[in-house]
């Protein structure tokens, strides 16, 4: 098979792995910053602040526009990593050979059985490449290799999902660490203003 044909077929073969390698990947920054900002969690850590409502408004606020911040970031950073070890290729190059390979199955073909090549039949582009004579054993040796790395690159990713989400919890606690002050700051002037009213209604009655 030549390089443009295989090329043709691997661009109409379908691609699957890579959407479903985002999808997954986007899932989990979700999941671990759902775990990382329950509203519970946010209440026992601001208990004054959410006292008020609007205390407790704008703390919602603040910590959607973080949790956004950082899902942002690590998808990007994610996609940046997908794009180092060449994740979208070597995915749509398994995709193509474990089509090929149900194609050749379906047409009663097997990938662990030997049979005859009908030489005379085969254009002249495979006889000189003597591709299609070794093409079973290519394509399992590919789909090996494709699997060998696609396993390292996984354990990267864990990997790099764990560190990712250690930097995002330290992340959120300096951000809380400096919002905590402003916050409490403002809920202390909010009550003197409160008080403060009272008092000059007090004063006028």
């Amino acid at each position: 098979m030549s390089d443009a044909t295989r090329t043709a077929a691997m661009n109409s073969s379908p691609k699957v792995r890579f959407r479903r390698l985002q999808v997954l990947g986007r899932r989990a920054v979700e999941q671990v910053l759902k775990t990382s900002f329950s509203e519970e969690q946010i209440r026992q850590c601001y208990p004054t602040i959410v006292e008020s409502e609007a205390g407790s408004a704008k703390l919602e606020t603040g910590v959607t526009r973080l949790q956004e911040y950082l899902h942002d970031s690590t998808v990007t950073e994610f996609n940046h990593i997908y794009d180092e070890n060449s994740l979208s290729s070597k995915l749509d190059e398994l995709d193509y050979l474990i089509h090929s390979a149900q194609e050749r199955k379906q047409q009663g073909g097997s990938l662990n059985e030997d049979k005859p090549v009908a030489i005379d039949k085969l254009p002249a582009e495979d006889i000189m490449s003597s591709i299609a004579l070794s093409d079973k054993e290519d394509t399992l040796d590919k789909l090996k290799l494709i699997y060998d790395q696609l396993c390292k690159d996984n354990d990267d990713m864990l990997q790099s999902l764990d560190e990712k989400s250690k930097e995002n919890e330290t992340l959120a606690g300096k951000i809380f660490e400096i919002w905590n002050p402003i916050l409490r700051q403002e809920d202390v002037m909010q009550r003197n203003l409160i008080r403060n009213n009272k008092s000059l209604y007090n004063s006028t009655n």
